[in-house]
C-alpha cells in the first residue's frame, strides 16, 4: 500500500491489455511504423561518393573522396533547414585518411586504398592533447579488425553491367589477412 501512495495519481500505470493491443496493431500494419531517426539530404550524396570512390583506382581514392566530401559540405551549408553535416579529416598513425562525421561514424581509407566504415570512438586507439580548457585529438590508430570494409557489390551473373560500374556497396566484416 505504501508503494501505491508514493506514486502520484497523475502517473499512468501500464495496462497489459492496452500494450498487447498496441503491439498487435503495429505488427499487423507495418506501414504504420515510422523511424524516429532523422535523415539528411547528405545521406544519398555520401552513398554516391563512396560508390564513386570505390570505382577509382586505389591510389586515387583519398584525393577523390576528399573532393567529394568537400562538395557535400558545401552543398549542405546552403541547406539551413537540414541538420548540420560536417566531416573532419585526420591522418592515422599508419598513414590512413580518416574522415570523421558528426554523428559518431567515420570512414577510413587505409594506405592500400581500402575503404572502411568505423565507429568514431570504439574503432580507434586515440590519444588526446589538452591545452587550456580544450581537448583535441592527437593521434588515431585504426583498429581494422573491428571495422567493416566497403567493397563494390558483385553484380549477378545475369546482369549486364558496364565494366567497373558499382551497382551497390556492400560491407564486409573482417580486414583481409
Amino acid at each position: 500500500m505504501l508503494l501505491q501512495q508514493a506514486v502520484p495519481s497523475h502517473v499512468i500505470r501500464p495496462n497489459r491489455s492496452r500494450i498487447q493491443a498496441l503491439f498487435v496493431n503495429l505488427t499487423d500494419n507495418p506501414e504504420s511504423l515510422q523511424s524516429g531517426v532523422l535523415t539528411s539530404a547528405a545521406d544519398p550524396l555520401l552513398g554516391d561518393a563512396i560508390a564513386q570512390t570505390l570505382r577509382a583506382p586505389a591510389a586515387q581514392r583519398e584525393r577523390i573522396f576528399t573532393g567529394l566530401v568537400g562538395g557535400i559540405e558545401a552543398f549542405m551549408a546552403t541547406q539551413p533547414q537540414e541538420r548540420p553535416w560536417t566531416c573532419t579529416m585526420f591522418r592515422g598513425t599508419d598513414g590512413s585518411a580518416i574522415f570523421r562525421g558528426g554523428v559518431g561514424h567515420s570512414l577510413v581509407i587505409d594506405p592500400c586504398g581500402h575503404l572502411w566504415r568505423a565507429r568514431s570512438y570504439e574503432d580507434f586507439a586515440t590519444t588526446y592533447t589538452f591545452v587550456g580548457n580544450t581537448c583535441e585529438i592527437d593521434t588515431l590508430t585504426p583498429l581494422y579488425a573491428q571495422m567493416r570494409e566497403y567493397r563494390p557489390k558483385q553484380p549477378a551473373a545475369s546482369a549486364a553491367v558496364e565494366p567497373g560500374f558499382v551497382l551497390e556497396v556492400e560491407l564486409v566484416a573482417q580486414y583481409p589477412k
